[in-house]
């Protein structure tokens, strides 16, 4: 970890790992974090987070790409927009990638109130992607997907929203997240 102009870069090496493990797990390559130190509580303003993978390794999985989350602070309210560029997953014991590149914007509602358990998010954005088996597909966000702080069972997972999965050959697929129940339910309609 270091910091130098208000900038703090941490990066995890795993390429001088003895024998490439770690524990029980296959480890390797490098990742690096680029962020901004902690601003005080009155900030306005954007900042900006690059994590960048090389050749990452975990078990039988190998990540790279970057992955940049853009943060702007207004009136006491955060809108953070994250970039997944280039992302690559190679399993190296099938040989298999998986490939996308995602762009996402992401507003967190804090309900006037400084406890997160009352929060709400609201994401949209597209995802173009190369599944495993060669499967081409674009899934776009057609109504804002809503996560909940409050649903204790569920949090995370959406209650609302709807994305639309667009294969390059074969048939789109609508996921309807619901109405906002947190229930842990959606509905895919072909």
């Amino acid at each position: 970890k270091t910091v130098a102009n208000n900038t703090i870069t941490i990066v995890y090496d795993y390429t001088s790992v003895a024998n490439g493990v770690c524990g029980d797990d296959a480890v390797g390559g490098k990742m690096t974090i680029s962020m901004p130190v902690k601003p005080d509580s009155g900030f306005s303003g954007t900042l900006t987070r690059i994590v960048t993978y090389e050749n990452l390794k975990r078990d039988t999985l190998v990540i790279n790409g970057t992955h940049t989350i853009t943060t702007t602070v207004a009136s006491g309210k955060a809108t953070a927009s994250e970039k997944l560029a280039n992302i690559t997953i190679t399993n190296t014991n099938t040989n298999k990638v998986i490939t996308y590149t995602s762009t996402k914007k992401r507003v967190v509602d804090n309900k006037g109130t400084a406890a997160r358990d009352d929060d709400e998010s609201q994401t949209t954005g597209t995802t173009t992607a190369k599944s495993s088996d060669g499967t081409q597909f674009t899934a776009t966000i057609t109504k804002a997907v809503t996560v909940k702080f409050s649903c204790k069972d569920s949090r995370g997972f959406p209650v609302s929203g709807t994305v639309e999965i667009k294969p390059f050959s074969g048939d789109t697929k609508i996921v309807d997240y619901g109405d906002g129940t947190c229930d842990l339910k959606y509905t895919v309609t072909v």
